[in-house]
């Protein structure tokens, strides 16, 4: 089944006021289409005081550090450990899990393509370490060697379950990508729940979600939900900015990056996660999951929320945790940006997708840098005018959760793991010698 999903209307872009929370005026189309925008929090033209040549946000004293004077700075703020492929190899970055715990069993369901080594080891550390497992991967190209001794571990005791597409053809376009998300998160459901499964989370390879508390691991969150009749667990996202990199080691955990939690220039309306426990539940597009197959189909009236645009907010199925958040870390640093919107630029762009790009001016200002022939001055002068920091007011950004935040809270699963794989060590040697 294939559904044609619901457009947001440009007119709350062009006024210049603040969006809705929910797609409220909507226009369809023919079914067999999966149309599932992502909605900014608030309008994307900016006060002109914001405004840079060419409708880019300002970067006033950016300039003043060149390349590797700022690639230098920041080589110097790495924190002296790192995540390795070592830390994968003698057993997974969290606890062993018991039954009798009555600990939720929260497994992930990613698409990815062209994921950097240094961005998997630190993302899919993360959620192991968190409790997460297994992480069901759609990995669509080649595997290089980095990429496998980070795998390599987690795979041969099926804390990852990979669907390998190395001969990957599908579009790079918008639309194109978020269909093949659905597709492969249906699929995952099934499997998930054949491996008894309580929840299902549908992340991207740059989101983490992130425990407030820091004393709360992930699998935490979901106790409260295992008698739940909610199909979705909902959380809330901010939206990293970073200190410009040509490149980085660390694209999760630079202590100098900043979350947004207003004036995104990506999506607002969070991820979620699926409740297994029920006989069914279907994703509700990318953002959302629901009680009712509706993500590949022509919207009804008789459906009413369940058939938002940005996907089901009906409060039968959904349930808002505010225990946690998404952190998303679009395009990390330089290379990553120009690796992502190359892919976009060389795809054929639908109706839809043009749709998207003039919702999100980030996305088409960064498509057409990467289509037209400007040299990498220009290209780089997009990317740091949309990620990176100095950008946006000071209210703009949260005071809770920094990178600091994340920095600290991945040291403490790096040296816990850390101290686990030493005991596992000391007690295989006291074994053979004795």
């Amino acid at each position: 089944k294939h559904r044609k999903g619901l457009a947001a209307s440009m007119s709350d872009v062009a006024s210049g006021s603040k969006a809705p929370c929910k797609r409220l005026r909507e226009k369809t189309g023919p079914a067999g289409v999966l149309h599932v925008n992502k909605k900014p929090a608030t309008s994307l033209k900016r006060p002109a005081a914001q405004q840079g040549l060419g409708g880019f946000p300002k970067t006033d004293g950016v300039a003043a550090l060149t390349n590797k004077q700022e690639d230098g700075r920041n080589n110097q703020l790495k924190k002296l450990v790192c995540v390795g492929a070592e830390d994968f190899a003698l057993c997974c970055p969290a606890p062993p899990r018991t039954i009798s715990s009555g600990q939720p069993r929260v497994a992930l369901a990613t698409c990815t393509r062209g994921c950097p080594a240094p961005r998997l080891r630190e993302w899919l550390f993360w959620h192991l370490a968190e409790g997460v497992q297994p992480i069901f991967l759609r990995w669509e190209g080649r595997l290089d060697a980095d990429h496998r001794a980070a795998l390599q571990g987690p795979l041969q005791r099926e804390e990852v379950i990979m669907k390998l597409v190395s001969k990957h053809s599908g579009s790079g376009s918008f639309q194109s990508v978020m269909s093949r998300q659905v597709r492969f998160v249906h699929e995952t459901i099934k499997a998930a729940k054949a491996r008894g499964c309580d929840f299902l989370l549908h992340l991207d390879d740059d989101e983490l979600l992130c425990p407030k508390e820091p004393s709360v691991r992930v699998t935490d969150l979901f106790r409260r939900y295992m008698d739940s009749s909610a199909s979705c667990i909902h959380f809330e996202n901010l939206e990293a900015v970073f200190p410009f990199s040509t490149s980085t080691e660390q694209p999760f955990s630079r202590e100098e990056t900043c979350f947004r939690k207003s004036g995104h220039v990506l999506y607002c309306n969070g991820k979620s996660a699926a409740n297994l426990r029920l006989p069914e539940v279907f994703c509700s597009g990318v953002h959302h999951f629901c009680k009712y197959d509706r993500s590949f189909e022509p919207p009804q009236p008789e459906f009413g929320l369940h058939d938002e645009g940005g996907g089901c907010t009906d409060p039968s199925c959904c349930s808002v945790d505010d225990g946690a958040v998404v952190l998303h870390f679009d395009s990390p640093s330089f290379e990553e940006w120009r690796a992502k919107f190359s892919v976009r630029a060389a795809a054929h762009m639908s109706q839809d997708d043009e749709e998207e790009m003039q919702t999100f001016p980030f996305k088409k200002h960064s498509v057409e840098a990467l289509r037209k022939a400007v040299d990498s001055q220009e290209q780089e002068r997009v990317y740091r005018c949309w990620r990176c920091l100095p950008y946006g007011a000071p209210g703009e950004f949260d005071t809770s959760i920094t990178g600091q935040t994340v920095a600290t809270r991945l040291q403490r699963q790096l040296q816990d793991a850390r101290g686990q794989a030493a005991a596992i060590k000391k007690n295989s040697t006291a074994h053979k010698c004795g």
